[in-house]
């Protein structure tokens, strides 16, 4: 047998085939797999001194050939990993003649795809299992992709390829000469090479039909006892580690072990926390394995309070703990972790974590409802502790970082309030009712409300009965679909089937028996109708800024009011991703920005076009009746008869479904009578609206 960690570009160079047995399993790789390996792609391409990405290995055994010609060797293990780099390498190969690149096609073809020089399949560098139906199989149609025909997308191996060009296809892909580069240089594999003797079927069975694979905290447990004496081991093993297992749970040691190693600065990937951990206890003369163990079960304390913190004794700090975790605040364990560190020397007061607990409140509850993108997170609370640290005054010096780290301002979070789609699926349900409990509790009930057994509630109901569009009026269609999850027309209640799609004023009736003050609201409410909920979110929003007080530098445009209503005004620029478009009506900002959604690619777009219909469909027998419609660029049509208000709501929405934060997305306008008068006297008096 030989094995040895090689590059990507070692393994395949040459004149070779891999066979991929019969008895294997075809393609199966999922979106799950194809993302994290996209992931880790991307991860090498944004570090500076990116180091070798270990893939995982692949186990292949000489094959019967002719003495000459191509080396076969039979592909026992690994498949599925090479099987998807080959897919990459075709879509890149694609990629390059389209952009003519014929230098980068050419390489990749001749080295890595095929077998230049020969014919038949031995043309093809893998050769993977034929099916019954040569239509469906792998083998078929991964020819097709190296002949450059195009895959069949009901397949497995059609769908990676659909899946990587669209990443490759989208507006701020990275370039295919550094993916190329990435791939070939720093992804390796271990390259297991059995003797003709071995029973390959056999080797098969055994590693993936016996047991499983040792994970990342088998290997961590497993050092740490190989460094420490033997005579230590039961005493460890029962004091130490045991505890700490049983503290955590088998599932958790390994994310735990990840964010401790990341307290001190660097990210470190999942599938490399083992080799982190060993070169940091290796590297570190001044500590024995057993100093570092001991560490590492003192932090699991913390961590276990960060993950469950009804176990935190102090009440302040719990209930913000449970409230962090509502929100899904997993990114800034390395952070917390070395909060709860100095809290528990002495480091840190009890006011001062419970000052970075509300900072890292705001800081995320105004990001989710401004829909800035999460991905970088990790960037930021990484280094955040080491960063302030070296501040005189820590908890100020947090607060100065995060400000500056994509943190909305009042402007923004409050449009983005007033208008987004709060409500929806997964996550952001949970987030919503968070917002909707912080919100009744800033009433300061003198008796404590427990909100843990309400729902959220809408007041307009998310089916409409003749009677409800009767009392919304001609445009019922439109405001449901823009108003409906929108935090003016959401509540909380104990209520939620008896109230259903009742008429208002049956629903007005029950609201008057809670004790909710956020139902109080409307017992002056006559009639719901699309104004009474742009006046309920005002208020709440209005409330919302003292909630979640905003702590970054002030910034007020010149002559900006600190509400900005759209309704009178004539918007002047776009801003899409920093780059500027001039407007003179809010139906050129409707139509700028969703040629721009486009841009970024079809699934955006499609998901605008999903959820909001009424406003952007590709059926235009789906509008209204006195719609005006505006065609874009790719074929879909845009309501254009609508409001300045309506205008605007719309592009909140369609950017929020889009992704694009308010960072990304805002409109600089000015009152009617300003505008007209010119630029000169505008320029004093110009708001700026973002979270569109």
């Amino acid at each position: 047998m030989q094995a040895a960690e090689a590059k990507l570009q070692r393994v395949l160079e040459g004149s070779k085939q891999f066979l991929v047995p019969h008895y294997q399993r075809p393609y199966s790789w999922q979106p799950e797999q194809w993302e994290a390996l996209w992931r880790d792609i991307v991860v090498l391409l944004e570090e500076e001194n990116p180091q070798p990405h270990f893939l995982g290995s692949i186990v292949t055994s000489p094959a019967k050939s002719v003495p000459e010609g191509v080396e076969k060797r039979l592909l026992i293990d690994g498949q599925q990993r090479l099987t998807t780099l080959l897919i990459l390498f075709a879509l890149l190969r694609d990629q390059a003649r389209l952009g003519g690149l014929d230098k980068l096609a050419s390489q990749i073809e001749d080295l890595y795809l095929t077998n230049r020089y020969e014919s038949g399949n031995d043309y093809f560098k893998l050769l993977p299992t034929q099916g019954e139906d040569p239509s469906l199989s792998d083998r078929e149609n991964f020819m097709r992709i190296v002949r450059g025909e195009g895959p069949n997308v009901k397949t497995g191996i059609g769908l990676a390829y659909q899946f990587f060009q669209n990443k490759l296809r989208k507006a701020d892909a990275p370039g295919l000469e550094a993916v190329h580069r990435i791939v070939i240089s720093k992804l390796t594999l271990v390259s297991i090479i059995l003797d003709e003797q071995d029973n390959p079927h056999r080797i098969f069975e055994s590693l993936n039909g016996k047991g499983r694979p040792l994970s990342q905290a088998d290997l961590i447990r497993n050092y740490f006892f190989m460094r420490i004496d033997a005579h230590e081991h039961e005493k460890t093993y029962v004091e130490l580690w045991r505890p700490m297992q049983k503290r955590l749970g088998d599932e958790v040691v390994t994310p735990f072990v990840r964010h401790y190693l990341m307290r001190e600065g660097p990210i470190v990937r999942e599938t490399d926390v083992y080799s982190a951990l060993k070169a940091r206890v290796d590297e570190d003369r001044s500590k024995g394995p057993l100093d570092h163990l001991r560490r590492l079960d003192r932090f699991s304390q913390y961590y276990t309070l960060l993950l469950r913190p009804q176990h935190e004794p102090n009440t302040q700090l719990r209930d913000r703990l449970v409230r962090l975790n509502r929100l899904e605040v997993t990114v800034a364990y390395p952070f917390l972790l070395n909060v709860y560190g100095d809290y528990a020397r002495g480091a840190l007061s009890e006011a001062d974590v419970i000052d970075l607990l509300e900072t890292l409140e705001s800081f995320l509850v105004r990001r989710f409802v401004c829909a800035v993108p999460t991905h970088g997170l990790n960037k930021i609370f990484t280094p955040l502790y080491a960063q302030a640290s070296a501040e005189p005054k820590f908890v100020e010096a947090v607060r100065k970082i995060l400000a500056g780290k994509g943190y909305p301002r009042d402007e923004d979070f409050r449009d983005r309030l007033e208008s987004a789609r709060l409500y929806g699926a997964g996550d952001r349900r949970e987030k919503t009712k968070l917002l909707l409990e912080r919100l009744e509790a800033s009433f300061w009930h003198k008796e404590h409300v427990v909100t843990a057994g309400l729902t959220i509630e809408h007041v307009m109901p998310q089916s409409l009965t003749d009677e409800w569009q009767a009392d919304l009026g001609p445009t019922w269609e439109e405001d449901h679909e823009q108003l409906l999850h929108t935090l003016g027309n959401l509540t909380l209640t104990g209520y939620n089937s008896e109230l259903d799609n009742d008429r208002f004023s049956d629903k007005k009736k029950l609201y008057a028996e809670s004790h909710l003050e956020l139902n109080k609201y409307f017992a002056t409410v006559e009639h719901w109708t699309a104004a009474e909920i742009d006046k309920r979110a005002e208020a709440l929003a209005e409330r919302a800024l003292a909630v979640w007080p905003y702590y970054g530098p002030v910034h007020v445009p010149a002559g900006a009011t600190d509400k900005s209503p759209v309704t009178g005004t004539i918007p002047q620029t776009v801003q899409v991703r920093g780059r500027n478009y001039p407007v003179r009506a809010w139906v050129e900002v409707a139509v700028v920005t969703m040629e721009a959604i486009a841009s970024l690619g079809d699934e955006e777009f499609e998901r605008v076009a999903t959820e909001l219909p009424k406003f952007v469909s590709r059926d235009a027998t789906s509008f209204r009746k006195w719609s005006r419609l505006k065609t874009l660029s790719n074929g879909a049509y845009m309501e254009t008869n609508l409001s300045a208000a309506a205008f605007h709501r719309f592009c909140v929405q369609a950017t929020q479904l889009a992704g694009l934060g308010s960072d990304e997305w805002r409109v600089r306008y000015a009152p009617r009578a300003v505008a007209e008068a010119g630029m000169a006297g505008g320029a004093e008096h110009r708001n700026e609206v973002g979270s569109r």
